[in-house]
Formats: structure tokens, C-alpha cells, sequence
């Protein structure tokens, strides 16, 4: 069992939690893992989940409130469970750097596909 609180960071690479719980105004980055039971927040916390491929749901996972699934930079599947709508509103998915990456080439070229339509025409 892992507990955030106060005005802190705690950073998680790895390893198995039982039950993550955050409150305070901690800010909780997750970057690998296994989260057996659940994770929990009040709303005045942050958790940052990295990886690629993730999604969040706010109905479904163990006890209703949603789940977050996905994988981690290291290519492992995860699924975490919430407990509590506050997990839900507070949890931020955040691309792993490549994915992000290739969403911003991605719009540079649209953009310049557009300019070079309006200059042709």
C-alpha cells in the first residue's frame, strides 16, 4: 500500500502496489507497475499517468468507477483500477514522447498540405 500526501511528488517506475492512495496536494507521476487493487485520489491531486496506447474510462474496472488501461514505455500492458469518481477526474494520460512526437509531424504536414493548397489556388 502507497500513500501521496502533503504538497510532494512520488514518482512510481515500477514494482507491485496493493493500493495507491493520493490526497493533499501531492502530485502522483506513474511510469510503470503493477496496481493490483485500486488507485484513489481527493480532488486536490494530480496523477500523471506516461505511457502509449492509454484510455480512460469513468464506468466499469473492479468497483465502478472506471479504469485506466494501456502500456508503458517499457511495451507492458497495464490496467489500473479507480476507486472513486475523484481518481477519475484527477488521473491526466500523458503520451509516451514518440507518440506525441509523431501526432506533431503529423500536424505540421496538414498544415502545410493547407498552405500549399491556398497558394495553388
Amino acid at each position: 500500500m502507497a500513500t501521496s500526501g502533503g504538497s510532494g511528488i512520488f514518482n512510481i517506475y515500477g514494482g507491485t502496489i496493493d493500493q495507491l492512495t493520493a490526497n493533499g496536494n501531492s502530485v502522483v507521476n506513474l511510469m510503470g507497475g503493477t496496481y493490483a487493487t485500486y488507485i484513489g485520489a481527493e480532488l486536490s491531486t494530480r496523477i500523471n499517468v506516461f505511457g502509449y496506447d492509454l484510455a480512460k474510462t469513468n464506468t466499469g474496472g473492479t468497483y465502478g468507477y472506471g479504469q485506466i488501461t494501456g502500456f508503458w514505455q517499457d511495451g507492458s500492458s497495464f490496467t489500473i483500477n479507480l476507486a472513486g469518481s475523484g481518481a477519475y477526474l484527477v488521473t491526466n494520460l500523458i503520451p509516451e514522447p514518440t507518440t506525441f512526437l509523431l501526432f506533431g509531424i503529423g500536424t505540421f504536414l496538414l498544415r502545410q498540405s493547407k498552405l500549399l493548397n491556398q497558394k495553388s489556388s
